[in-house]
């Protein structure tokens, strides 16, 4: 029996053969060895036991820190990405409104200057405009006194001429029977007269036409003055609403931003400890494939245990 247990021992290893042979060699009774290997296979059963219990323990512990530290790598790269859109929103907005507000500036001052130089536009036109009417009046004037000057010459040869209120020349003339014959002439007479008469009208008209011509200008500037300012206005009310409007998206931006950076520190300091707790729990724990290279011997050895119990009892039997 001694020598079956001691090539046993060999075999399976372990220390617990080494002490059934201990106890063997002591001179130990066959009921005292087979409760010492009953115990001792009890005990690495127990062991073995409590082992796989603590690895899968690991096993779980393991993989909850490996999510958690997942989950919080995930949401850290989550609240970084809110954190840089926030950032690009905002920045974007902020140039938008710098636009507008660029273009506001810009419009108000070609409305300034156009306000100007239509003031001086306008002040010009009148100017104009008066000095064309008092030409004209002075012209209209002066054709009265022409009127009248050449009837009264008309008169000293015997020849009657009064100037109607439309400029109509109404002429008697003393003919050669002693009758008086009525003519009515539009603004002409023979002779010299006629000439000066014409050459009047002449400059009255061109200057009358002139006085239009400015009097209309000046109404189409008006005209053209209002349909510019209308749009310049339109313009810059555009441009005060978007850039109104790029600075309150800027501004939810803003705070996006300002709170997508405190989640992102809340989440980065979370994902330093959950790294952290994930070391600790592989130092502290076995993995499954240590769990299983450490069961290997036990196996052996309870096995080997086994083999000893049979043999001792079946040297039990023969020495019955």
């Amino acid at each position: 029996m001694m020598e079956k247990l001691s090539d046993l021992s060999q075999k399976a290893g372990g220390k617990s053969l080494s002490r059934v042979l201990l106890q063997v060699s002591t001179g130990a009774g066959l009921d005292d060895l087979i409760k010492l290997i009953k115990n001792q296979i009890s005990s690495l059963t127990d062991e073995m036991n409590n082992d796989s219990t603590e690895s899968k323990l690991a096993k779980d512990q393991l993989t909850k820190a490996t999510d958690a530290r997942s989950d919080a790598a995930a949401d850290f790269s989550q609240q970084n990405l809110a954190h840089d859109e926030a950032k690009q929103k905002m920045n974007k907005n902020k140039k938008l409104e710098e636009q507008q507000k660029q273009i506001q500036e810009e419009t108000e001052k070609t409305m300034a200057a156009t306000e100007k130089q239509r003031a001086a536009s306008k002040a010009l036109a009148e100017k104009n405009i008066a000095e064309l009417f008092d030409g004209l009046t002075g012209i209209e004037n002066g054709l009265t006194i022409l009127n009248q000057y050449y009837g009264s010459s008309a008169n000293s040869d015997h020849t009657a001429s009064s100037v109607t209120a439309d400029n109509t020349q109404t002429v008697a003339t003393t003919s050669a029977d002693g009758n008086t014959v009525s003519n009515t002439l539009k603004g002409s007479y023979s002779g010299s007269g006629q000439s000066v008469l014409m050459a009047v009208e002449a400059i009255r008209d061109q200057t009358q036409n002139q006085h239009d011509e400015a009097v209309q200008e000046e109404k189409d500037e008006v005209i053209a003055f209002n349909i510019l300012m209308t749009t310049l206005t339109i313009q810059k009310e555009d441009a005060i609403e978007a850039r109104a409007n790029h600075k309150m998206i800027k501004d939810m931006a803003n705070i996006d931003m300002t709170t997508a950076a405190g989640l992102k520190s809340q989440a980065k300091k979370a994902l330093k400890q959950a790294s952290e707790q994930l070391k600790v729990v592989k130092t502290q724990f076995l993995t499954m494939e240590s769990f299983d290279e450490g069961q290997a011997p036990r196996m052996r050895e309870i096995d080997g245990l086994k083999d000893a119990l049979k043999i001792v009892r079946q040297y039990m039997q023969n020495e019955e």
